[in-house]
C-alpha cells in the first residue's frame, strides 16, 4: 500500500515537472520570437534610417 503511494507521487511529481518544462519552453520560444520580431523592426528602422542619410548626402 505505501510503496504504491510513493510511486504514484513520484509519478505526479514527473508530470509536474514535464508540464513546468512545457510550459518554460514555449515561454521561451515565446520571448525569442519576440525578440527576433524587435531585432527586424530596429534593423529596418537603421535601414531606412541609413538610406535617407545616403539621399541627404548625394
Amino acid at each position: 500500500m505505501k510503496s504504491s503511494w510513493k510511486k504514484q507521487r513520484l509519478a505526479t511529481k514527473k508530470k509536474h515537472i514535464k508540464r513546468m518544462r512545457s510550459k518554460n519552453n514555449r515561454f521561451i520560444a515565446f520571448s525569442l520570437a519576440r525578440a527576433i520580431k524587435a531585432m527586424k523592426k530596429i534593423g529596418e528602422a537603421f535601414r531606412s534610417l541609413g538610406t535617407s542619410a545616403r539621399k541627404v548626402t548625394n
